[in-house]
């Protein structure tokens, strides 16, 4: 839980892996994105998402850890939290506090 903020999903993921999305927003914070990350059901979501050409939002961490872990940033620019831009591959790495690429 980062900064005191917990976030309480309304609906299990495993509930809601066959729905469709106008867009996914990743939560960003540490430990919060690694669970993140290590979720086979957003992984799978998140790729259909990008497949589909369809929105996804991440912050904090989470462009880093998360995006970038499964590929979902390839032809893309993103940024992070400061201490995580190092993660992304300079090709990847966009400008400012907020970066908008495409759908991502």
């Amino acid at each position: 839980m980062s900064r005191d903020v917990r976030i309480v999903a309304d609906r299990l993921i495993s509930d809601v892996e066959n729905e469709h999305f106008h867009m996914i927003a990743i939560p960003g914070g540490m430990p919060g994105a690694e669970h993140c990350r290590d979720s086979p059901v957003l992984t799978k979501l998140l790729k259909k998402q990008k497949a589909e050409n369809k929105w996804i939002a991440a912050i904090c961490a989470s462009p880093a850890v998360v995006l970038h872990s499964h590929g979902l940033l390839e032809k893309e620019k993103a940024v992070c939290y400061p201490s995580f831009m190092e993660k992304l591959p300079p090709e990847c790495r966009g400008e400012g506090r907020v970066c908008v690429s495409n759908n991502v």
